[in-house]
């Protein structure tokens, strides 16, 4: 009798620490759950920062190629209005000849500018799809972690249980 005692008294005590544990096991899947819901949150704040960062940056080189592109036409009108106030044929030809190098100039510049503002509006899409990802991708291991204290969980529990049930058939 002392001995079945004993054994009942050891199966309670391995079944109230496995209980222990599986109680330890869910907390810890619930703060894991937790930090990776913060985290998750601190990226979809990264992610929507970099995409407003990428759209200002479009925007800024839209401005600066509108303001290049009303530089050169005013100069370009500038200089007709030059070339108008000079009636010479000598003058006209000179100045038919600056307007078209002008005119190339502008071309050059507008086309530099427009690849600049392509080239932020590409450079920020590409930060805000790596931001994305890399949310996508800590999300991920995120559930993967949960999944794999849950599971560690449910075990316990199992155990707990088998424990349970042993101690009750001694």
């Amino acid at each position: 009798v002392k001995h079945a005692e004993q054994k009942a008294r050891e199966e309670a005590q391995r079944r109230e620490e496995a209980e222990q544990a599986a109680q330890k096991a869910h907390e810890e899947a619930h703060k894991a759950h937790e930090e990776a819901e913060q985290a998750a949150q601190r990226a979809r704040q990264e992610a929507h920062k970099a995409r407003e960062e990428a759209e200002q940056a479009a925007r800024e080189a839209q401005q600066l190629q509108v303001k290049a592109t009303e530089h050169f036409e005013k100069t370009l009108q500038e200089a007709e209005d030059e070339a108008k106030r000079n009636a010479s044929s000598a003058e006209k030809l000179e100045v038919a000849r600056m307007t078209k190098e002008l005119e190339a100039e502008a071309k050059k510049t507008e086309s530099a500018a427009l690849a600049e503002a392509k080239r932020a509006e590409l450079a920020a899409a590409a930060e805000a799809k790596k931001t994305e990802l890399a949310e996508i991708k800590r999300v991920h291991e995120e559930e993967v972690a949960r999944d794999q204290a849950e599971k560690e969980s449910a075990d316990l529990r199992l155990e707990a249980s088998k424990a349970t049930n042993n101690a009750k058939r001694a």
